[in-house]
């Protein structure tokens, strides 16, 4: 016998696998029926797979995660071997392979432990700790399936002794969204019962949705801790840019929590509010003044507003006094206005063109200005 190695997270339980003993990979020349997998449970009870076409998959939504899986069974009308191996692997050996007698292939639990000591040394983290954590020698557990539960199908082959083979998927729900009196609960895969409702944010496939304490589906803006968040009308969260109201918010994108103050989005800067509201036109923040454009998006550089031009720098904070730009001075008054014609500064007369920039070294009329742009009397 070669010594088996676990392969994967997916290795583990009875139901995996890919091809049988001796059958190659060659089209099937007959189909070997595979007609129903059941678990049964220390509690007596039975756990049987729904069957649509080659697809099995077993409804673990509310069941106890503590219920000990005793014994799998595979009915089969014509297949004499089920693979529960990956025999494309280097260590496969035929050893792991189930016979059928009389139409079924089983693993008590006496067999699937040993299985799982046979198959030695499980070089697999993320197993090693689910194995620690919850105690569950040889993951026999239904609990162990829920945690499995989204890695999708598994495969699964059968063969007859012609060396025909079929393939079969396995998979396990161990989620599943209610509708009760026009309300919606989820019921993860900690839930030990149809009626236990998940409670605060739940991830369903990649999506987060946010239960109250009742267990009703959320919409429209939620607090959790002290952040604040949106949920669409699916209850799905938010993220990005929302109007709500006929006002826009940004939900940041990693987390989904609520922005305020400066947000860089696009390469843009916006300003969002105490509320989360985001700005436009004129804002004061940290002393300085800002201007927000009908987007939202933060000015820079020369700004026309109410028929009057303003000089924001980089940062987007407005000017005051003496501004050079494109090798050119301009001159703005306290309010930030761009100045034009005579202007007195610090005791000194300077004369701004309409376009805003300072004359230089030149006449104006008859009065001369200097190098510096100031008059020379």
């Amino acid at each position: 016998m070669k010594k088996i190695i676990a392969l994967s997270s997916f290795l583990f339980l009875f139901l995996l696998a890919v091809l049988p003993a001796n059958v190659s990979h060659a089209a099937a020349a007959k189909n070997v029926d595979l007609t129903s997998i059941t678990l049964f449970t220390n509690d007596g009870k039975t756990i049987v797979a729904e069957k649509k076409g080659s697809n099995f998959t077993f409804n673990l939504v509310g069941k106890n995660g503590n219920l000990e899986i005793n014994r799998i069974e595979f009915k089969s009308s014509n297949a004499t071997t089920v693979s529960i191996f990956q025999r494309t692997d280097e260590e496969y050996s035929d050893d792991v392979d189930l016979r059928f007698a009389d139409g079924k292939a089983y693993l008590d639990k006496a067999k699937l432990v040993d299985w799982l000591i046979r198959v030695g040394e499980i070089d697999d983290e993320d197993l090693l700790d689910l194995i620690k954590n919850d105690e569950s020698e040889g993951l026999a557990f239904v609990q162990d399936l829920k945690y499995f539960t989204d890695g999708g199908a598994l495969p699964l082959f059968v063969a007859d002794d012609n060396g025909n083979e079929t393939e079969y998927s396995v998979a396990f729900k161990s989620t599943q969204w209610v509708k009760q009196n026009g309300k919606w609960y989820f019921i993860g895969q900690e839930s030990n019962s149809m009626t236990d409702y998940a409670t605060g944010w739940v991830d369903d496939n990649g999506t987060w949705y946010f239960m109250g304490k009742d267990g009703a589906m959320q919409t429209g803006w939620v607090k959790s801790g002290s952040k604040w968040y949106f949920l669409n009308p699916s209850g799905a969260m938010a993220t990005g840019w929302v109007k709500d109201k006929g006002t826009w918010y940004y939900l940041n994108l990693e987390n989904g929590d609520m922005a305020t103050g400066w947000a860089k989005v696009g390469g843009k800067w916006y300003f969002l509010d105490g509320s989360g509201a985001m700005k436009t036109g004129w804002v004061k923040t940290g002393g300085k003044w800002y201007f927000l454009n009908s987007s939202g998006a933060m000015a820079t550089g020369w700004a026309k507003v109410s028929n009057k031009w303003y000089y924001l720098d980089a940062s987007g904070a407005m000017k005051t006094g003496w501004v050079k730009v494109s090798n050119k001075w301009y001159y703005l008054d306290g309010s930030g206005a761009m100045k034009t014609g005579w202007v007195e500064v610090s005791k000194k007369w300077y004369y701004l063109y309409s376009d805003g920039h300072m004359a230089a070294n030149t006449k104006i009329g008859s009065y001369r200005v200097g190098a510096d742009g100031a008059w020379i009397k």
